[in-house]
């Protein structure tokens, strides 16, 4: 059904809102997980490294931490996307 009302006009008429300041809310946006980038990556493992030298707390206590530090990053991405990636750099070994 959404495909068939994107079809017939709805993606001007969204290019529109957006033109006129109206906020939409993109389900597209929220069920495809971002990349992050690897100047994030950098700045992580950074602050990481110098916050936290010996032991890790919880990795949603880093998260919200970083996102503190960096509120653009936590504005782009979202707590849980950092907190995610932080559990699965933990997993691997890298911090």
């Amino acid at each position: 059904m959404l495909f068939f009302a994107w079809n017939l006009g709805i993606p001007s008429l969204y290019t529109s809102w957006k033109r006129h300041g109206v906020i939409v809310f993109d389900f597209w946006y929220m069920m495809v997980p971002q990349k992050i980038s690897a100047l994030v990556f950098n700045d992580l493992t950074s602050f990481i490294s110098k916050t936290y030298p010996r032991d890790l707390p919880n990795s949603l206590i880093i998260a919200q931490a970083f996102i503190l530090k960096y509120p653009d990053y936590g504005n782009e991405f979202g707590l849980s996307e950092i907190n995610r990636m932080i559990e699965d750099e933990i997993k691997r070994g890298i911090f």
